[in-house]
């Protein structure tokens, strides 16, 4: 298995801070989330790690350097959405399963073995914000403009048995060029899939916005 941890983004949820420094370099308990997460990933199993960054990659590679950390730093092929950034890792690794671990998270439970795709998902009220699944229809909707039919939103753990079929997905989408808000999203090339998902929550601190990574520096709260 390898492991994936998106971390293209330009922080642009973070202001100033983001300016200058990636999420993923950020500290929570006196150590950089990015440590922190391929840490994670090596305990559940991944035998490869691979880092996702463009902004301010140079910071990230000081502390994967620091921490003599198993992981290896690699460009988007473009900063169009998520999908570019995952692809850019399964183009070097095309035959494997894959663990995707959103760079401003922090996971402090294990995964469950599953033999299906999985995605992590949370109960939210507020389903217009976020891509929500519905397990029973196998369904992904991102950011809806009506009320889906769950109240499961994706949380940024995502496990894919195989890897070349996500990658084949993800040509297709953008062959077709399809987008949602302007980005490839992952939840349409989960679509195109066409394969069958299973969830499971997982104990999650989200650190996407200052707002929650100056809150969750002292209270732990779920994506």
């Amino acid at each position: 298995m390898i492991g994936i941890i998106p971390c293209a983004g330009k922080g642009t949820r973070f202001y100033e801070l983001g300016k200058n420094y990636p999420k993923c370099t950020l500290p929570y308990k006196e150590k950089p989330l990015i440590f922190l997460n391929v840490l994670w990933m090596k305990n559940q199993g991944c035998k490869k790690i691979y880092i996702i960054a463009d902004h301010k990659k140079e910071k990230i590679q000081k502390i994967v350097n620091e921490y003599n950390l198993e992981a290896e730093i690699i460009s988007p092929i473009d900063t169009s959405g998520l999908s570019t950034s995952v692809y850019s890792a399964l183009i070097k690794e095309p035959e494997s399963s894959v663990l995707i671990l959103l760079g401003d998270l922090i996971v402090n439970s294990d995964i469950e073995k599953k033999s299906n795709n999985w995605v992590s998902t949370f109960t939210v009220d507020d389903w217009s914000r976020w891509c929500m699944f519905d397990s029973l229809e196998n369904k992904f909707y991102e950011k809806p403009e009506s009320k889906p039919s769950t109240n499961q939103a994706l949380s940024g753990v995502y496990y894919i048995k195989e890897s070349g079929s996500l990658k084949k997905s993800i040509e297709e989408q953008f062959n077709q060029k399809i987008k949602i808000k302007g980005e490839y999203t992952l939840s349409s090339a989960f679509e195109i899939m066409k394969q069958k998902f299973d969830y499971q929550n997982l104990d999650i601190i989200d650190f996407g916005t200052i707002e929650k990574f100056f809150a969750n520096k002292r209270i732990k709260k779920e994506r």
